[in-house]
């Protein structure tokens, strides 16, 4: 062997060695940080209980209300993936640990993508690709989503990501093939990712946008046939399910509408609306709420919470959260290196990335919700963007004499890489030690507080018949937990549902009104005080 062959051996199984080492320290953080809350985010308990209605052969419907064939709104990409799993295992809460592995398995797929994308794609060295995959995977957001959660967030960033590579993988073989089978495969996970967030609708206006550019035309109509061929069969179930008069009752469940009524409320599920003249303000308070606080809080979150609220901050960065002068100070400078670092990206020509970048951002500005975990899918450019300005700076100090003189011109990028690294692992081991502390108090609040709802849904186990009909403001977590019939009604519909009891799960300070009903006068059977969750009869007087 020659000493070139013997030094790129050698350059190989050092290569082979930290990619061994990474993946044993994420899958640790990952098995660490697991838990068994489940729920807590109300979405994911919709995505469970849809699963186990299709995997008990009963269809897409609300199990949960009195009465059957109630059709939901939420697209059905994740709770058919969670369907394979509760088929599998049926047993809940026993099969917890089987359902999170759905997200965790793709955050690690997603971590190869991003390696392998920003190589091959971004023409990036090995290095700073694998610190990328690395600072995304361990990322103490989307490790919260996984293990604390059954979010599609995980998800869908890798059928995003995947469907970036496929259609660039695609323009670069055009030339020479015979037939656009990438395109079809990148029509069917681009199709996946908007049935399993609507948002994915970017991933594939993008998809089709970007192939024209190229003029590659037969591939943007088997790309479009692809689309319609994945999509249209549930437009088609939910335009002749979901119809009214059910859509109001519906509606009521869980205060989701259709998009168009969504976007002129002053925010989702609020009963104010806005005109075209208030559309400036929104798009100019989500740009802040962007800059100020969800950059800082993805790229630095310890600087925003403890430990103990590790991965909260997908929740929305409200409250205790909103950082000091220094925290947004420190955000609104990333922000605006990762802006400059996507207008450099645009001077070596437009990609896929960059489209579905561009394109997110429109519609997360212009969408009346918190902005965080629509920004988080986009971590991982993000973080390329903020790298290609740390470049662009050291290649312009080293044209400055006497001043910096370094032969890699990724310095200071790595070392902006090494400095997410150990914060990240720093939020994770203290996360990691107050999971363990015997005070469950001092426990992570987010597994604290999925203990107290498991001893209310205990005491309902207990205390209450099996047939009984809840209100609630958390109707599918109650139904997973206890089975009884759950719905969102208030006091003057209690009669006509045969509502017995209603079960408080916000968290929130005392309030004599509780979905509408007041609770003066009813009798209190379960209160926890730590978080203010009630149950009480809405028959019997106190």
């Amino acid at each position: 062997m020659s000493e070139s062959e013997t030094l790129k051996f050698s350059f190989y199984r050092r290569e082979k060695f930290v990619g061994i080492v990474s993946l044993i320290i994420c899958l640790l953080i990952y098995i660490l940080r697991l838990n068994s809350a489940v729920g807590l985010f109300k979405d994911d308990a919709w995505y469970l209980l849809l699963a186990q209605s299709i995997s008990s052969g009963n269809g897409y419907q609300l199990l949960n209300f009195p009465l059957l064939g109630i059709t939901p709104v939420y697209p059905p990409g994740m709770p058919t993936v969670l369907a394979f799993i509760c088929y599998l295992n049926p047993k809940f809460p026993e099969n917890i640990w089987l359902l999170k592995s759905v997200s965790i398995v793709s955050m690690f797929f997603l971590g190869i993508m991003i390696y392998y994308y920003f190589q091959k794609y971004r023409n990036l060295a090995k290095l700073p690709s694998l610190g990328i995959a690395l600072v995304t995977v361990i990322c103490p957001a989307f490790v919260f989503l996984a293990t604390s959660t059954l979010m599609s967030e995980c998800f869908f960033t890798a059928l995003q990501i995947a469907t970036i590579l496929v259609i660039e993988t695609y323009v670069k073989k055009a030339s020479y093939s015979k037939f656009p089978y990438l395109v079809l495969l990148g029509a069917f996970l681009a199709s996946s990712a908007f049935l399993t967030r609507t948002i994915g609708v970017v991933i594939i206006g993008a998809s089709v946008l970007f192939l024209a550019t190229k003029r590659l035309w037969t591939g943007v109509a088997v790309f479009i046939l692809g689309v319609v061929i994945c999509i249209l069969p549930w437009t088609v179930y939910k335009k002749v399910t979901f119809q009214e008069p059910l859509n109001p009752l519906v509606t009521k469940q869980y205060g989701v509408t259709n998009y168009n009524d969504e976007f002129w409320k002053l925010r989702a599920g609020s009963l104010e609306r806005i005109t075209v003249a208030d559309l400036p303000a929104r798009f100019l308070k989500n740009i802040q709420q962007i800059s100020e606080l969800n950059i800082g809080g993805m790229l630095l979150p310890i600087a925003f919470r403890g430990a103990r609220e590790s991965g909260e901050e997908v929740l929305g960065m409200t409250g205790v959260m909103d950082g000091n002068l220094g925290t947004k100070v420190f955000s609104w400078t990333f922000a605006i290196i990762i802006a400059l670092g996507f207008a450099l990206s645009l001077r070596s020509g437009l990609t896929l990335a960059e489209l579905v970048v561009l394109m997110s951002l429109t519609l997360i500005i212009a969408w009346p919700w918190l902005p965080f975990r629509f920004i988080l899918t986009l971590f991982p450019f993000l973080v390329f963007y903020a790298l290609t300005t740390f470049q662009q700076l050291q290649l312009w100090l080293s044209k400055i004499k006497n001043l910096v003189s370094f032969n890699d011109e990724w310095l200071i990028a790595k070392i902006f890489l090494l400095f997410l690294l150990i914060v990240s692992f720093y939020d994770h081991l203290g996360y990691i030690q107050a999971k363990k502390q015997t005070n469950p108090k001092d426990q992570p609040q987010w597994i604290y507080l999925n203990r107290v709802y498991l001893e209310m849904f205990t005491y309902i186990n207990e205390k209450t018949p099996i047939d009984s009909v809840i209100t609630t403001d958390n109707p599918a977590l109650v139904f997973l937990y206890t089975k009884r019939k759950t719905l969102v009604v208030t006091e003057r519909d209690f009669e006509a549902f045969n509502v017995k009891y209603l079960v408080k799960t916000e968290i929130n300070l005392p309030k004599t009104t509780v979905l509408g009903t007041s609770i003066l006068g009813k009798k209190l059977l379960y209160h926890n005080p730590d978080f203010n969750l009630m149950v009480l009869s809405v028959n019997d007087k106190k």
